[in-house]
């Protein structure tokens, strides 16, 4: 549990007993929340949620500012509370009915924790998701023997990773107070650039493009400008060429002009937050994700035969050792692979090796 100096992040959680729950699976039920009482959505307008290099953050732009308001009902009560404070903005939502338990925070703009509890945890298990204002986010479904814990370093290598249950309970909860958000097909589109740029790669005839980035790094200042109007003119097809190249190759000043041309893609930030930076757009977010091999690893368990081809050429260009695993194998075969090939990424430090920066 988190603590505040004066307050408790959890204090008063929430619960949803309008909440329909169905099966998915002997351990774990699903539930789908009722939408926010129309009654407190216009302090909505007031913040604006969004998911920048990965991170939820909430921003505001107001000063100096708290609101609060409240709905009760039958069996439902709701409160809603803001302080507003341009980027440290903290926002506190929670959800009350005799059954279950919801509460959802963020702290200062950065960190967020969100609570599912129910009564009959047999019917719904609890569930504790944590973005702490630095460092990998968790998410944690059930309790005990049958607790299951994910972590990633930030919000869309958890989506990728673990799409399933992702879909299923966290992206209903993180969406409660931005419902048009889309997180779930903002990460399937994501993930499918992270294929097309394999495709790209494997398409030749790129030295035209890889002339085109050495030519960002001229010394004639003329030169330079020509090519990234070149690049930029050649739309995604130049995203997903640069996307698969090694940053850590070039200079400072090439990949300082690459990082502009993709904070200025179609889409990413057409409502920049408060406090500076780009709401994430599938692209970019590809652009961070391509060279971790724990996203390829984790790749390499989708039903597609070819998604997994190319999940196994990527992983073999991040790696020096030689990737053992047949896309086109049974499943006991494949998941006996992956296992082995797990063990030999850890063992030789690819998987805990620092993903480059973007």
């Amino acid at each position: 549990m988190l603590a505040r100096t004066g307050r408790h992040c959890f204090a008063a959680i929430a619960t949803l007993a309008v909440w329909g729950v169905v099966s998915l699976g002997a351990d774990v039920a699903l539930a789908q929340p009722a939408p926010m009482n129309p009654g407190l959505t216009p302090l909505l307008r007031y913040f604006e949620l969004s998911v920048v290099s990965g991170r939820i953050a909430a921003t505001s732009p107001h000063r100096d500012r708290k609101l609060e308001s409240q709905s009760a009902g039958k069996d439902r009560r709701e409160r809603l509370s803001a302080t507003l404070s341009a980027d440290a903005t903290t926002i506190s939502y929670e959800q009350t009915t005799s059954d279950w338990q919801l509460s959802f925070e963020v702290i200062d703009g950065k960190e967020v924790a969100i609570r599912r509890q129910s009564k009959d945890n047999d019917a719904l298990a609890p569930l504790v998701f944590h973005q702490p204002p630095s460092g990998p986010i968790s998410l944690r479904i059930g309790e005990g023997a049958k607790e299951r814990v994910y972590e990633a370093g930030n919000l869309w290598r958890l989506l990728v990773a673990e799409p399933e249950i992702c879909r299923q309970q966290l992206v209903p909860l993180v969406e409660l107070l931005k419902p048009d958000w889309n997180l779930g097909q903002t990460a399937l589109a994501a993930e499918q650039s992270l294929f097309d740029s394999v495709r790209f790669m494997e398409s030749g005839n790129l030295e035209s493009w890889q002339a085109l980035v050495e030519q960002l790094g001229d010394p004639k200042f003329s030169r330079r400008q020509a090519a990234d109007r070149e690049l930029r003119a050649q739309g995604r097809g130049a995203a997903l060429f640069l996307m698969s190249i090694d940053w850590r190759l070039l200079d400072a000043e090439q990949q300082s002009r690459i990082r502009a041309m993709f904070d200025d893609l179609p889409g990413a930030g057409s409502k920049a937050p408060v406090g500076g930076g780009h709401a994430d757009a599938p692209d970019r977010i590809a652009l961070w994700l391509v060279r971790d091999p724990r996203v390829w690893l984790k790749l390499l368990q989708r039903d597609d035969e070819d998604q997994r081809r190319l999940a196994v050429a990527q992983l073999q260009r991040l790696s020096s050792a030689r990737i053992v695993f047949d896309p086109a194998a049974a499943p006991p075969i494949r998941e006996a692979q992956l296992h082995s090939l797990r063990e030999e990424l850890l063992e030789s430090g690819v998987l805990t090796r620092k993903t480059p920066r973007r």
